[in-house]
Formats: C-alpha cells, structure tokens, sequence
C-alpha cells in the first residue's frame, strides 16, 4: 500500500480538524494520485470532505469502531454502500460482497469507476480487502489511521510546505526513521506565501522484494 499526505517540515498534519494549509496544485496531485483508487480514511476524515461525502469515482474504506457513526448522507452519497461490522470473518458473506463488489470496481475503465462505501469494522478487514490492490491503495488520514496503517506501506508520496503554525495532528518523522530514504523530490514550488516540494519516500526492505 502507498501513504500520500501534506506535512509541515516538522511533520505537523493539521489543527482543530483542518489542514495547516491548502495548496491548489497539492489538491490537484491528490485528486489525480487517488482518482478511481482504493482508498483509506478514518471517519473524522470522511466526515472533512464537502458535504461528509466520500471521494467520487474511488473504493471510500473507512475503518471505524461504531459502524453507525456514519451519516446517512455519507451512505447516501455513495453508489454502493457496503457495512461490515468489527466480527465479520474474511469468509462471511458481508465481506466476500465487499471483495467481490472492489473487484468489479476495479474491472470497469478508470474514467467510469462508481463511488464506493465500505464501513469497515476492524483493521484486519481493511487489509484483507485491499490485499489484492497493494499498487492501487492509498492511506489518506488521519494521524490515527496513517499510525496504524504505515508499517503496511511501502511507499509514502508526501507534500512538505514551510508553514508554521500551531498543530495537533502529526504525521511520523520519515526523515528520523531508518527504515524510509527520500527516492525522490520536486524543485520548490510556490503557492503565494507558501513554498512546498513533493517528496516520494521508499521503505528501504522495498529494495530486497
């Protein structure tokens, strides 16, 4: 699985629930990176997005402990809509619906992909569900998620801006982790007072796969 997020240079996410800062060419990348892939949020996170809506023409799996905590609106929103509570076994009939139900999303041409729902119960469902899709999932936030679901990752895409405000959110520190190298990063880029640069970190057992 891949992570993709926008940091500070001290690894700072956000404050109060929202992002230190938006970047319109930031927005951009993600929208392109993750436009019909699988990807991976906490509620809170959904519940960010305009209207608590999930991401069009993606696989939305949000992993929560309560399943009904997500809005109606949210259901509602999205084509297909798929629950799976936290002791639904990999081969239960809910589960095998919701696998089933990623493979014919991920059969039809990318341009044409529905929006999927799936309310996941327990993390080992989410791993099971995107197992198959390793190169085509994406961890999206927030911290909690990004901390439980990053040592599955072997590749992290992070946008590093130089704003410096208050935070409460955090991603990890790749940079004073030995298990991440830096494989690639962008010129500086600058969005009127706010310079930022796109880094492509690599788990460095990838190498040995």
């Amino acid at each position: 699985m891949k992570a993709i997020v926008n940091v500070n240079e001290c690894w700072a996410i956000g404050y109060g629930g929202e992002l230190l800062c938006f970047i319109k060419e930031d927005m951009r990348f993600f929208r392109e990176t993750t436009r019909g892939k699988l990807v991976i949020m906490g509620r809170k996170n959904l519940e960010s997005f305009p209207g608590g809506r999930p991401l069009k023409g993606r696989v939305n799996v949000v992993l929560t402990r309560r399943l009904s905590s997500v809005s109606e609106e949210a259901r509602a929103a999205a084509d297909l809509c798929l629950p799976l509570p936290a002791e639904e076994p990999p081969e239960g009939d809910a589960f095998r619906a919701a696998a089933q139900a990623v493979r014919a999303f991920m059969e039809v041409p990318e341009a044409e992909r529905p929006t999927l729902l799936i309310i996941a119960g327990s993390r080992e469902q989410v791993l099971r569900l995107a197992a198959p899709w390793e190169e085509e999932s994406y961890v999206i936030g927030g911290a909690e998620i990004y901390r439980q679901f990053l040592p599955d990752c072997s590749l992290c895409l992070v946008t590093k801006n130089n704003v410096s405000k208050e935070a409460d959110v955090y991603f990890p520190d790749l940079d004073a982790d030995p298990a991440w190298d830096v494989q690639e990063m962008s010129e500086e880029h600058r969005d009127g007072d706010v310079s930022y640069r796109f880094y492509t970190y690599v788990r460095k057992d990838t190498y040995e796969r």
